[in-house]
Order: C-alpha cells, then structure tokens, then sequence
C-alpha cells in the first residue's frame, strides 16, 4: 500500500512539472516571464566624452568657396564649425584633416588654411580613405560640396553603410548655400567643367551616435548658423522617435469580447511595456491610442502607412515556443494619426485576435513601423538636386548652368534613407500582449 501511494505521488509530481516545466534550480515555472528588453526601443543617450574629427574637402571644385574672400557664408561657416567642435569635442581638441587624393593633417587652426584658394589644389576627392581612416566612435564631420558621380555615390552610400549605419549609428546631413566664383568640375559622364557665379551648396556630413549628432547641430545654430537663412538639416537614423511607445501610458478606446487581467505574469512583476488579457469568445480585439513622441529633425512619414512585425509564441511545458511567422491568429490594422490638444501626434489601431488554437497563454509581440513609401522627402532634396538631362543643354549654353544644385543629390539622400530603413525599420510602437484563451 505504501508503495503505491508513493508511486501515486511521484506520478503526480512529474505531471505537475511537465505543466509547468522547471527552472535551472529545479524549481516549478507556474507562469511565462516578461518578455526580453530591446535595447533599440530607446535612444541612446548623449556620448561623456566625444572626439570630433573634421575633414575638409580639398577639391578644385570647392576653391570658388572663398575666391570672393573670407566673408562668403562658407567661410564663417567653417569658423562655426571650429567654434562649436571645440566646445563640443569633450575629450579633447578637434582633428582637422584635408582629403583629396591622399589624406593630410592639419594643424589645431586647420580652418584658417581652408580659407585661402591655394588649400584646393586636389584633382580627386577619395571620399573612401576619409571612411577607412574614420573612427567610428568619435563625431565624424565631413565638409564637402558632394559632387559625386553615379559610382561614386553608390560607393559614398555602402561606406555610411557598412561603417555606420550597420551598427546603430547615424548620418546628419546639413545643406548651406553660400557665395560661390569659380569653376566647378567633373560634371557627368563626360566629366564637363562650368564657370559659375551665384549661391552654390556645400554640405557637412555628420557621422555618429543620434544624440551626438543632434546636439552638435544645436551648438553649431547656437554659435552662429541659425544667422544662414538658405541651410537645411536632417538626420538619417534608426530612430523615429526617443522612446518607442509601448503600453506605458496607452488609451484603450474599445474593447470586445476581452478582460484585462494581472494574473498571467509572478506577481511583483512590473512591465510597463506589457498588458495581459483573457479572451471571453474565440475572438476579441481592442483598439489603442499611443502617443509616440518623434524625435527632431528626422523624416516626416504618413502615419496611415504603416506595417506590422508579429511574433507569437505559447507557453508550453515552462517555455515560450515560437509558432509559425505566417500564423493568423492576429491582425493589427486600421492604423490612424490624429493631434491631441496638445499638439503631439496620437497613433491608434485596431488588434483582433481569434482562432487560438489551443487553451492556454500566448505572447503576442507587435512591432509598428512606416512604409518606405510612407516618408515624405524634404522638399529641398530634390529642388537642390542637379538634373543629369541638362547637361547636355548646358554645353551647347553654359550661361545657363544650374550650379545652385548639386549633381546626384536626391539619388544620394534617399539612398542613404532606403539602406537606413532595410537595416532598421525604423520603429513608432513596439508593445507585447500576454492572451489566455
């Protein structure tokens, strides 16, 4: 007799831990855990310390910068530039570099050189030593009128994306037009060369963490460039906003067929990020309301243009097993931006779940991010941008010659954007749901 009631009991304990599954300890999992921390839902926050590292195109192109003198735009420019990475390089004095064919140092007033006609002396600007040379982990500044052909910048865009954009990192780029005489050089195939008089861009090229970029920006408006009415700015960065929505601070506007309850997680757990329901019927949905709060300077996109990435898993026998990517036992749609009083932009969509196939708890991971086709490019990336088809008009006419655009810009501004958005996605809400069906 005794012997069966042991066997009696060692049957039920194994039972009991094929229900539940145990832990490394040996103790019972009674419930999932909450769900992986994701690093890339929150903004990374300003570097300590920062090393800013400049380099100056030295190309025959950029001389007609300063051939009016050292009072054209871009040369107070350059003196912004020097005046802001000082206060901001923390770690440090600044580098100065010029590039051209080969790479030359420059000394701690490299912007005084800059100034002067004889400092644009390069045939070629090797834009791929300025990336092999770059350190990843300081504030890189590339000053440059971005004359690149079709090959050139399809190299220019696998460089910032092998380097910088493949590990997190951002690119900002700043758009000035300033006071320009001179010959500007190898333009199209042909490699045609204009006299031009007029306002002309140059840009810099901000590499590095988001914040980083986006506080050197702010210096360099605060010490003067604010004062150049005809400049642009934008970041291209895995971040749309400083931290992806969750469920923190969600507004449920309806719910069918389900109860939210706070039993399917150990007690004492505290997941903003995380809701839990109980299904009432084989289907049940919500609709939410989410405020993102979108970071400054970034791309502008149509919040009714939207995708979704969804990953579910069960828990079973102590662990969360992935079901099927293609499973449909979600939908998430109707996706709709409106404006609160406050003016800050309110994202809501509907979630419907139904078809469980089984009793028991699912975790539902539901990340939002915009189309491709959903950003809206600024307008001045293509009103800047030189049309190849011209060209040929410009040769038989080079009084008409449009240098106040710059060749390849829009292939080289979106493209940066389209290999951001493939590696990243950039995310607007990012939420999970425990469901007990």
């Amino acid at each position: 007799m005794k012997r069966t009631i042991v066997a009696l009991l060692t049957l039920s304990l194994m039972l009991v831990s094929t229900c539940f599954g145990t832990n490394s300890k040996g103790k019972d999992i009674k419930f999932p855990p909450p769900p992986p921390k994701d690093p890339s839902d929150q903004l990374q926050p300003l570097s300590k310390s920062l090393q800013v590292d400049i380099f100056l195109d030295g190309s025959g192109s950029m001389q007609g910068f300063v051939v009016p003198g050292d009072f054209t735009i871009y040369a107070k420019a350059l003196q912004v530039l020097q005046d802001t990475a000082i206060t901001g390089s923390s770690d440090g004095q600044p580098t100065f570099t010029k590039f051209g064919t080969v790479l030359t140092k420059l000394g701690e007033q490299g912007f005084t050189k800059a100034v002067l006609p004889a400092f644009y002396n390069e045939q070629e600007t090797l834009i791929d030593k300025v990336f092999e040379a770059a350190s990843d982990k300081n504030l890189t500044v590339l000053v440059t009128d971005l004359f690149q052909n079709e090959a050139d910048t399809a190299l220019l865009i696998e460089k910032v994306k092998d380097k910088y954009l493949h590990t997190g990192l951002a690119v900002g780029i700043v758009g000035i037009r300033s006071q320009f005489s001179g010959q500007v050089y190898d333009i199209g195939i042909e490699g045609r060369d204009f006299k031009y008089n007029g306002l002309r861009p140059f840009y810099m090229i901000l590499l590095g963490k988001h914040a980083d970029i986006a506080n050197f920006y702010e210096l360099l408006q605060h010490n003067g460039l604010n004062k150049f009415s005809d400049t642009h700015f934008i970041i291209l960065s895995p971040y749309l906003v400083s931290q992806v929505p969750s469920f923190a601070g969600a507004q449920f506007e309806s719910m069918k067929k389900m109860v939210e309850v706070t039993n399917l997680v150990p007690d004492g757990v505290q997941d903003n990020r995380l809701r839990q329901f109980r299904l009432k019927a084989e289907t049940g949905n919500f609709r939410v309301a989410l405020e993102p709060e979108v970071l400054p300077y970034t791309l502008g996109y149509d919040g009714n243009q939207l995708d979704t990435s969804i990953n579910i898993k069960k828990f079973n026998h102590g662990k969360l097993v992935p079901l099927s990517p293609d499973s449909n036992l979600i939908e998430v749609g109707g996706f709709a931006t409106e404006k609160l009083k406050t003016g800050t932009p309110k994202l809501v969509f509907d979630t419907e779940f139904h078809g469980l196939p089984d009793q028991g708890v699912y975790l539902f991971e539901i990340t939002l991010f915009p189309k491709l086709n959903a950003y809206n490019n600024p307008p001045w990336f293509s009103a800047w941008d030189m049309k190849t088809e011209q060209i040929a008009e410009w040769q038989k006419d080079p009084t008409k010659f449009e240098g106040n655009t710059t060749l390849n810009l829009e292939r080289l501004l979106t493209g940066l954007w389209q290999a951001n958005w493939e590696i990243h996605k950039p995310k607007v809400a990012h939420i999970f749901c425990y469901v007990e069906n």
